[in-house]
């Protein structure tokens, strides 16, 4: 059995996933597997797979139909069998030795269930073992909340660059990607995976170069950011009434940050539609703020959009998101 296995997700990736596959191959520790799966792509990703691992025992590529990178990393998942898996998107990179740094990690303490390092552009240097896991997930679920009421930064909590999963814990717990979500897939497998981890490890060590691709689903600002944000809210409701309220403290500032999410997409309509719509979806989202919501764990910016619209003055809110 590999101590690690590399799951990497690709559609249409034919400018980067080259990149991202050199990376994995040039790795100093080399006792892992790769899998990396073409979620239908149309242009030449495949052919450029194929030809990078041909040949290769350690590493194998499957081809699916255009179902999405949770199904994509789903399928990968479950063809692993190795100690650890690692999800690498394949417009990013990792430093060739992101396996053997990670490994000395998990060398240290055998009982641990996650391990949480930064990405290339995080400032989070501490190592420590996660204490208050309750506030970890709250980190989740709203930073800018958790960083301005715990004063304490958890740097690489959300996204899944960066992370190692034991397998067996996995596995035990029945954690998957959450089917059918363009946005925040890993946000609520990360969620199901701290809930249920006994020990999770957050390290200084970098390694994993998050790349910015304005192609990417977590970028896209269009008409369904809307439904896919209340997909959003739906499945966090969900999850904190089978899991006793443990995010309940953050979900309002959440809520929030994606109805602002909500408006930014809204903002590219008509001026008089765009007003009608941000009315529309603020009194949809307004009884998940109730009053809870406190303007000294929001940013200027978010105080000043909540005010307009608690006010109900959305011709400026809808002029000023035109502007910006």
């Amino acid at each position: 059995m590999s101590t690690f296995g590399v799951v990497v997700p690709v559609y249409n990736g034919a400018r980067f996933v080259e990149r991202c596959i050199d990376s994995i191959l040039s790795q100093s520790f080399r006792d892992y597997e790769l899998i990396v799966v073409d979620d239908g792509s149309t242009d030449e990703t495949l052919d450029i797979v194929k030809e990078k691992l041909s040949g290769l025992k350690s590493a194998r590529v499957v081809h699916q139909s255009h179902n999405g990178v949770s199904v994509a990393r789903n399928l990968g998942l479950s063809m692993l069998k190795t100690k650890w898996v690692t999800f690498i998107d394949a417009d990013d990179y990792v430093s060739s030795d992101f396996l053997e740094s990670n490994l000395k990690i998990i060398s240290k303490d055998p009982e641990v269930d996650i391990v949480i390092g930064n990405l290339n552009n995080d400032t989070f240097v501490r190592n420590e073992k996660v204490k208050k896991k309750d506030e970890l997930m709250l980190a989740l679920v709203d930073p800018e909340y958790s960083r301005r009421r715990f004063k304490h930064e958890y740097g690489n909590c959300r996204c899944i660059g960066g992370k190692f999963y034991k397998m067996d814990f996995l596995k035990k717990n029945g954690i998957i990607f959450p089917d059918g979500m363009r946005t925040f897939e890993d946000g609520l497998f990360n969620l199901k995976a701290y809930y249920a981890a006994d020990s999770i490890c957050i390290c200084a060590g970098r390694g994993y170069y998050y790349s910015v691709n304005n192609a990417s689903a977590s970028r896209y600002i269009d008409g369904r950011v809307i439904e896919d944000n209340r997909k959003i809210v739906s499945m966090l409701q969900t999850f904190t009434k089978e899991h006793d309220g443990i995010i309940d403290e953050a979900l309002p500032y959440c809520y929030w940050n994606l109805l602002m999410g909500s408006f930014r997409a809204i903002s590219g309509k008509k001026i008089f539609e765009c007003v009608k719509r941000m009315r529309a979806e603020y009194k949809r989202y307004c009884p998940n703020f109730d009053s809870s919501i406190k303007g000294k764990f929001l940013s200027y910016k978010s105080r000043c959009v909540f005010f307009l619209a608690k006010c109900g003055l959305f011709l400026p809110l809808a002029i000023l998101y035109k502007i910006l």
